[in-house]
């Protein structure tokens, strides 16, 4: 998948604040971790690099003097392009007890493999969102959905 920058380091931020996870769900984070470790190295290094530039002590927050000219300069940087090809797993391994609820709800974009999409007319897409045309058409009335 190719995604900019700043949704990779929030991916990346993510899975690292994940409780600990085993089996194959520990294996996913860690792995998807790893790979966009891999993908963000250099950004991260330029962000850095402007971090020691225009911050304090090794560090920047919004009271920094200088932070305006770093968020100028990093904001071109958060809109490039990566492509990384998360692991995924099936929906029905996703179980892991050291999970919640939340954790899942965050973990489905990020681990698990999107289900195969039925259309009306039975056919199947594996693209979300992408439909075949169906020549059956149907109108809404107060009772539910109606043939036309």
């Amino acid at each position: 998948m190719i995604i900019k920058m700043e949704q990779a380091m929030q991916y990346l931020m993510v899975l690292r604040n994940m409780p600990p996870a085993t089996g194959k769900v520990g294996y996913a984070i860690y792995r998807n971790i790893s790979l966009l470790d891999s993908a963000t190295k250099e950004f991260q290094k330029m962000q850095d690099d402007l971090i020691m530039k225009y911050g304090e002590n090794g560090r920047i927050n919004q009271d920094s003097p200088n932070f305006g000219i770093f968020i100028t300069e990093l904001t071109p940087l958060l809109d490039i392009e990566c492509e990384v090809n998360l692991f995924m797993i099936d929906e029905d391994e996703m179980y892991n007890d050291a999970l919640s609820y939340k954790d899942y709800l965050v973990l489905q974009e990020l681990i698990v493999k999107p289900k195969e999409e039925v259309t009306v007319d039975g056919g199947r897409s594996s693209n979300p969102g992408e439909h075949r045309p169906d020549t059956r058409v149907a109108s809404v009335s107060g009772s539910g959905c109606q043939p036309v």
